[in-house]
């Protein structure tokens, strides 16, 4: 991670000649956005969208909030998604009305970065730090292009680091003004002084910061009145996850973890407290860096048997297990270098499911969950309150885990649901849109380039 603070040094000293420099490059290389004939539709405001973890094809296991995001506003914006070529994505794709382009930064047989977490990749294979100069600037002039082509009226970038960093190069190149949205280890990680400078000038530039959780925007510095507003959780189709379930036939002591296998996640804790309690099963749907780590500790307390590791597994064996499962465990902590979870998209599925949840206490899990009400909160990384919490719920009536789940419906409906969320980012779209543009519509020039104020 030092290499990555020397390259964020280098860029905050060549902050100011970004701009000229940039636009040479973008004259004079090849472009690595596809040129592509966009439709035209003219009646919709055109949006850039950045991410930098987009599903190769949807349902394939990688997280996709941000083309579920995109897709339900789709109805509204003419929307083109811009990510990084990852294995075995096309190039390009349209996804109910969606038009996601890749863009390639590294020769393919050792590009890797963007394959799953970028930070944690880092972390497990450090050399890849050769990767990440190409992949900003591939980001940057693959953005910067499809403004042009698109003509993009506003860019939503996800990640303050790196989508944000690559919206605010590109308002410099372009005039076009952004909108930013924090997950998770764009705010928790990334805590060196170079990385905090870089993500203030971000926020200080978007025309709309928001984030997952309350505990997000506190970090972030984000004006207690102002940030009501601003705590939008990515949303999942409640009504659609529950119909594609269907009837529920779950199976006591089958306990069920969804989520990538690394330090934050906290799944160690979770196997532990499974060796305390003999009718207890786990079933694991997800991969990472930690598997064999994680695989060693179910041997090593004698209860391989009752440990299942499914590996990566798309949205259907999702569905399958949520059908089946007692209980989802959500065991995220504060892990190595001050990385956590916010929000997790399981623990919504879950309670959209019908299926009772046990989570830490800590960020948009405790702001979510009252715990006794609509799920069972625990201490992080605490195997004793979790194992109470898992035999607690193993004794309770079918009563009380009807009641539990009833609540977590109605809580999930309102703010989880991914019909909440496009609402909430409709309204932060029309509000850039409308401090970029005239009363004519027309873009007023160098508006992007104005502060966001602060009351």
């Amino acid at each position: 991670m030092a290499s990555c603070n020397r390259i964020v040094r280098t860029a905050r000293k060549a902050y100011d000649s970004s701009s000229t420099a940039l636009s040479i490059l973008l004259r004079i290389l090849p472009g690595s956005a596809t040129d592509i004939g966009m439709t035209e539709a003219e009646e919709c405001p055109k949006i850039l969208v950045l991410a930098s973890t987009v599903p190769s094809r949807p349902g394939d296991g990688t997280p996709e909030f941000v083309l579920s995001l995109c897709r339900a506003l789709a109805d509204s914006y003419d929307i083109t998604l811009l990510c990084p070529r990852a294995k075995d994505s096309p190039m390009e794709l349209v996804v109910d009305g969606v038009k996601i382009r890749r863009f390639r930064y590294f020769p393919r047989p050792l590009e890797g970065l963007a394959d799953g977490a970028i930070v944690q990749n880092l972390k497990v294979s450090p050399w890849r730090v050769i990767e990440v100069p190409t992949f900003f600037l591939a980001f940057v002039m693959s953005a910067v292009r499809l403004i042009r082509k698109t003509r993009a009226q506003l860019v939503h970038a996800h990640w303050i680091i790196p989508g944000g960093s690559v919206a605010l190069i590109a308002r410099l190149l372009t005039g076009t003004a952004y909108i930013v949205t924090a997950h998770g280890v764009d705010v928790f990680g990334l805590r060196s002084r170079p990385f905090r400078w870089l993500k203030k000038r971000v926020i200080q530039h978007a025309a709309v910061t928001s984030v997952a959780s309350r505990e997000m925007g506190n970090v972030l510095g984000i004006p207690r009145d102002e940030l009501a507003d601003l705590v939008v959780p990515m949303g999942v189709d409640a009504a659609g996850i529950r119909e594609r379930v269907g009837t529920r036939r779950p199976q006591k002591g089958r306990f069920l973890f969804v989520g990538r296998l690394a330090d934050k996640k906290g799944v160690d804790v979770l196997i532990a407290a499974v060796a305390r309690i003999p009718e207890a099963g786990l079933v694991i749907l997800g991969d990472g860096p930690d598997r064999p780590k994680l695989e060693a500790v179910a041997r090593s307390l004698g209860i391989a048997d009752r440990v299942e590791f499914r590996g990566r597994a798309d949205g259907r064996e999702v569905i399958d297990e949520l059908r089946v499962a007692f209980c989802t465990v959500v065991p995220s902590r504060v892990g190595a270098g001050g990385d956590a979870d916010s929000t997790p998209l399981t623990m919504s599925e879950s309670m959209a499911a019908g299926v009772p949840v046990i989570a830490s206490r800590l960020g948009g899990l405790a702001e979510t969950i009252s715990s006794g009400e609509n799920g069972i909160l625990v201490e992080p990384g605490s195997v004793d309150d979790l194992t109470d919490a898992m035999q607690g719920l193993l004794s309770a009536s079918a009563e009380d885990l009807e009641r539990l789940t009833d609540a977590a419906w109605e809580r999930m409906q309102g703010r989880l649901d991914i019909r909440y969320t496009r609402d909430r980012y409709d309204a932060f779209l029309q509000e850039a849109l409308r401090r970029t543009t005239d009363p004519q519509g027309r873009i007023r020039k160098g508006a992007s380039r104005t502060r966001r104020k602060r009351r």
